[in-house]
């Protein structure tokens, strides 16, 4: 919690470990900031019509999406597929394909498609374009991960140009697909049948071809065990009967027909719909009769042969560790289990490979793996000898469908940008729980501004009243509201923060940086810590009196560790190496060893040192305050108790005896404007000038200091701002 003082026009605000800071207001990209994980970053959001009440029976051609990065709205790619009372998609090439019944129109079984990682910030009516004549805002919330993005559509009578980009590409001539991740290349005269992928992940972006082919091979039985047919992905007759392209995903719908033994022939229909790193495949046939009438038994094989990806690693749910892809068969890949999720997955060579197939309610098949890691075998046909591997899914229990039925099942491939959280587990419950999508109406600019409870009431009304004075063109109508706080900004709190859906959260109290913005930024608020200039790094707090606060402490030549992580806060060494020597202060850098304890790394060389300084570092989370305290804990309980002092007052509240806190003079005026700019678009201007000054703040945590029995100088007793139970 920040202490602040209103005086002379100015705020000293505390700042802990990175609060000092003011979120950029041009984001780049919204991958930056909303749905950024391997497993969003590679998925779409495929929206039905009918879910877009207001813009039923609007012209396609009118619609626009755009979406908020920091800059005001701007267009992104989208697309509207329409489909016809049948739900089959309208081709770009249409033959002998029935038309919508409402062509250029949308409908309630249209489909809207747009990109999870270009959904952006929250965005008020004020920056709306001009010219529209309906205008909602898109929330898409995942429920797996709380965040939310925004997108906004518009329908105009004159639409503005749509976005450059094309994140998808289709090469009619190849037949290909491809994305900047992905191409993915088909058999001209089987063309359900891929036999070229190129992952710009693969080997550190060789693009070259990883897979032999898609192959489908099916066993069957007839006559009980006399008969035996076996059936190859090139003997299933298929044509292309028309492709869809659009910016997001490609569609392309393949008719197909297998005629197995003795059994009538059965049509297929097979859609790829691709969209940068992500195939999907939902597949519909028809039984003319029942399997049983015909065959004795029969199994389906549906699985990619690579070419060579020795040194990845295969895993299912129920061999989460793996096993190693090196061209032997060992005991465990004879019989690979799936568990409970039916996925499958490669990673290693830079490729995170991610597979399932989705059954209908009705298809009461039985999977399991098929898995092949052998360098010798054939299996043709195919280009190269050998499978290394050749993953995917055996289909079982085919006699129990019934005849006269039609029958669906949903295959995804993902190349993911890297290693999902949770694995496979991770990604198969981010396609199956997609994020929430509500249609509202949007509001007029709203401002939250987050400050200490203790602050006087004169103190955030200047803010108040400055930034409603500094609010003109396009944030008419804007809300202010106030969040006050009895501490630093915890967890809850962060939570209930991003709960309000302001436009803009303005901290004027402590707040870890990297939990602020993984709860409320990527929540869809832009947030700004009140800051003398955003481009200035407020870790830095004055080494020579941080030096001093320790020198007042401890004896003259004692010796006091300097503990820093293995990347963090060794960059601040040299500069309070020089203010130890010039202040007769005998300081140690110590660097923790990687993934070690504090407390069990700290206790073996603290015995004979007075004291441990832990500086300031930008990363701090609850779990490595959790570190701090049980580290403080351990010492205070040793043979000999060793203080801790830090940077921040947080730290303190966590258990250090004594910290120091930077602060910053800056002016209600100039919050507002950086308040003002960011909920405007435009890039925070910084301040200059006199009011640009800085104090400093001591805290003392009276419980700790009781557990250490430290003896602190009266003087430091007397300035310091008493934290604790004991602390009056």
């Amino acid at each position: 919690m920040s202490f602040i003082n209103f005086q002379r026009k100015s705020f000293f605000l505390a700042a802990l470990l990175g609060a000092l800071f003011v979120f950029p207001a041009g984001l780049t990209h919204a991958k930056d900031l909303i749905f950024d994980t391997p497993s969003q970053s590679a998925l779409v959001r495929v929206i039905e019509g009918r879910l877009l009440g207001p813009f039923l029976d609007q012209p396609i051609a009118n619609l626009r999406a755009y979406a908020n990065y920091g800059q005001g709205l701007e267009a992104v790619p989208f697309q509207v597929d329409e489909k016809n009372a049948e739900s089959e998609y309208v081709l770009d090439e249409i033959g002998s394909d029935p038309a919508d019944e409402k062509p250029g129109i949308l409908d309630e079984n249209d489909e809207l498609v747009v990109r999870l990682v270009d959904a952006g910030l929250k965005s008020h009516q004020g920056l709306w374009p001009a010219g529209s004549k309906l205008a909602r805002e898109l929330e898409l919330s995942d429920p797996s991960t709380g965040r939310r993005g925004y997108f906004y559509l518009f329908s105009f009578d004159s639409p503005p140009p749509l976005s450059p980009l094309r994140p998808t590409r289709y090469d009619r001539e190849r037949d290909e697909l491809e994305s900047d991740f992905l191409k993915v290349g088909f058999i001209k005269e089987h063309p359900f049948i891929f036999n070229w992928v190129s992952s710009s992940s693969f080997d550190k972006g060789k693009k070259e071809n990883i897979v032999d082919r898609l192959k489908v091979r099916t066993k069957a039985r007839a006559l009980g065990e006399l008969v035996t047919i076996n059936l190859d992905e090139e003997e299933i007759r298929s044509s292309l009967k028309g492709v869809r392209v659009g910016p997001v995903r490609v569609i392309r719908v393949i008719g197909a027909r297998a005629k197995i033994g003795p059994m009538p022939e059965i049509p297929f229909d097979i859609n790829y719909l691709f969209s940068g790193r992500l195939v999907q495949v939902p597949v519909e046939f028809r039984l003319p009769a029942s399997i049983s009438e015909f065959l004795s038994e029969l199994d389906i094989e549906i699985g990619i042969d690579f070419r060579d990806i020795r040194g990845s690693t295969f895993s299912t749910l129920a061999i989460n560790k793996g096993t190693l892809v090196d061209g032997k068969l060992s005991p465990t890949e004879k019989s690979v289990l799936l568990g409970d999720e039916e996925w499958i997955m490669v990673n290693g060579r830079g490729m995170n490979l991610f597979g399932v197939i989705d059954l209908d309610r009705t298809l009461t098949l039985r999977k399991e793996v098929h898995f092949l890691d052998d360098p010798q075998s054939s299996r043709p046909p195919e280009s190269v000898a050998g499978q290394l591997p050749e993953i995917g899914f055996r289909l079982l229990n085919w006699k129990s469908l019934e005849g006269g039925r039609a029958y669906s099942f949903h295959a995804t491939v993902a190349d993911l940008a890297g290693f999902p959280a949770g694995g496979g587990r991770g990604f198969y419950k981010a396609i199956h729980h997609p994020p929430q999508v509500s249609l509202g109406q949007g509001a007029p600019p709203k401002a939250l501004l987050v400050h200490d409870a203790s602050a006087p009431a004169q103190t955030i009304g200047a803010v108040e009243a400055a930034l409603r004075a500094t609010a003109k063109g396009g944030l008419e109508g804007l809300s202010i509201d106030r969040f006050p706080l009895n501490r630093s900004a915890r967890t809850a709190d962060l939570e209930a923060i991003a709960s309000r859906r302001a436009d803009v959260v303005v901290f004027l109290a402590d707040a870890n940086q990297s939990e602020a913005r993984e709860i409320v930024a990527r929540r869809g608020s832009q947030v700004v810590y009140a800051s003398a200039d955003a481009g200035s790094d407020p870790l830095r707090l004055p080494p020579d009196r941080v030096i001093a606060m320790i020198r007042q402490c401890v004896p003259e030549r004692s010796k006091v560790l300097f503990v820093t992580g293995s990347s963090t806060g060794a960059a601040l060494w040299p500069s309070y190496q020089e203010a130890a020597q010039q202040a007769g202060v005998n300081l140690v850098h110590f660097q923790m060893p990687k993934g070690a304890s504090p407390a069990q790394a700290l206790l073996p060389v603290a015995q004979d040192a007075s004291a441990i300084f832990i500086p300031p570092g930008p990363y701090w989370t609850e779990k490595d305050y959790q570190r701090l305290r049980e580290a403080v804990q351990a010492l205070a309980k040793a043979p000999r108790p060793v203080p801790v002092f830090a940077a921040g007052k947080a730290a303190v509240e966590k258990g250090a005896v004594l910290g120091l806190d930077a602060a910053a003079a800056v002016s209600p005026e100039m919050i507002a404007t950086q308040a003002a700019a960011t909920l405007l678009g435009q890039k925070a201007p910084t301040s200059k000038g006199s009011e640009e000054t800085g104090t400093t703040t001591l805290y003392l945590n009276t419980d700790t200091l009781r557990q250490s029995r430290l003896q602190l100088p009266i003087q430091v007793l007397k300035i310091a701002k008493r934290i604790g139970a004991g602390e009056q």
